[in-house]
């Protein structure tokens, strides 16, 4: 279902509380633009906060929650080598551990990362005790994706604050996993971005902006 005004405010807002990725992409959302989103079975819109969740009662069977979300992403990877989804993750560990935490989190094969130096520069309890933080992006490219690395992948970003990009690498280059890159590039790959997904009500579900030239297929 498509959503007005209200909740594309609420998308804008997300994006620009986010690091330099969320941030740079929340430059691309226009008043008048349309985000959607959808719901399981049974959901009545009248229950649903953006912010708190599905609200009363019992929370209802997600297994299928992503799948409109799963589609577009492994339809938009297989279209060209250059296209990639990036998920922009909050990191306050220590850097060194940084390779051994992206290690035992992953289910079943190696996540793709690159770290910026975090858009937040002042410590806090939470931070690690040198004050430097890291601003992780994982990612997906390429063409050979199965459903389980795309089902993966978001089930990851699920618990992070969860900004998902399907851009291109074509203007910005390639990067190797493990890199680190300068906030211009996530720039760049922010402003080519053909999709912007941010994570809501409560963790359970998503909210999608289309840029404006391209149709939305299969969400509905």
């Amino acid at each position: 279902m498509t959503l007005g005004k209200e909740k594309l405010d609420f998308f804008r807002s997300f994006l620009k509380n986010g690091s330099y990725l969320g941030r740079a992409a929340a430059q691309l959302i226009q008043p008048g633009d349309e985000v959607v989103t959808w719901f399981p079975d049974g959901v009545d819109i009248a229950s649903v906060s953006l912010k708190e969740g599905f609200g009363r009662g019992q929370a209802p069977v997600l297994s299928d929650l992503w799948l409109p979300l799963e589609n577009l992403m492994r339809d938009f990877l297989e279209k060209s080598p250059h296209h990639m989804a990036i998920v922009e993750a909050e990191y306050a560990y220590p850097p060194e551990r940084l390779a051994e935490l992206i290690t035992s989190a992953n289910q079943s094969y190696d996540f793709a990362y690159f770290t910026c130096d975090s858009v937040v520069d002042t410590p806090s309890a939470a931070m690690p005790e040198n004050g430097h933080r890291l601003d992780v992006f994982g990612f997906l490219a390429g063409t050979a994706l199965s459903a389980e690395h795309v089902s993966d992948f978001i089930e990851q970003a699920a618990t992070y604050h969860q900004i998902i990009a399907l851009t291109s690498s074509e203007a910005s280059g390639r990067v190797e996993s493990g890199s680190r890159v300068e906030k211009e590039y996530l720039t760049r790959l922010a402003l080519a971005a053909k999709h912007l997904a941010i994570g809501a009500y409560d963790g359970m579900g998503v909210v999608l902006w289309t840029r404006p030239d391209l149709k939305t297929h299969g969400l509905m």
